[in-house]
């Protein structure tokens, strides 16, 4: 009994931390919104406080950060976010399918920091590997989501995909 208990404790921290991240309650360690953050190491999962994002013409505009517009999750196609997120949200510990959504662009714009191929003789998919944590994501020309999950065989999976 001793051994259940002594698990006990820093598991309901955990559960709690986690509710409290995904409330808003806690404070953000990073802005995935902001432009300079494509450069640095984002955290997967780091959540946005800013309600301005960076349209492709560089200018500001206003936006809901918990709008479901598909320009704000940069999801591919928003019909198989839903999809995706059951099968591979609890793969990066993400809330709801917006919050795995977020988390997919942010690994997208961090792309410098990973592996990177992109098929140029296909369709453009830019696709993006971390051996580190297994994080694959496959991401249309223009960088909106196709699918973004932690492969079984990690670097062998990425290695068999095409492009350069």
């Amino acid at each position: 009994m001793k051994n259940k208990q002594r698990w006990l404790i820093p598991i309901l921290i955990v559960i709690a931390a986690l509710v409290l991240w995904s409330s808003g309650d806690m404070l953000p360690l990073y802005d995935i919104d902001t432009p300079s953050s494509a450069s640095s190491n984002i955290p997967l999962g780091a959540p946005s406080s800013h309600s301005q994002q960076q349209t492709d013409d560089g200018q500001a505009r206003r936006a809901d950060p918990d709008a479901q517009s598909d320009d704000l999750l940069h999801w591919g196609n928003p019909n198989t976010l839903t999809d995706h997120f059951q099968r591979h949200g609890a793969d990066f510990l993400a809330m709801s399918p917006e919050d795995y959504a977020r988390q997919a662009h942010a690994f997208y714009l961090a792309r410098e920091d990973y592996q990177v191929k992109t098929d140029w003789e296909g369709d453009g998919t830019v696709r993006v590997y971390d051996e580190v944590t297994n994080a694959f994501g496959a991401y249309n020309a223009d960088g909106a989501t196709k699918t973004f999950f932690k492969p079984n065989n990690g670097q062998a999976y990425f290695d068999r995909q095409p492009g350069n």
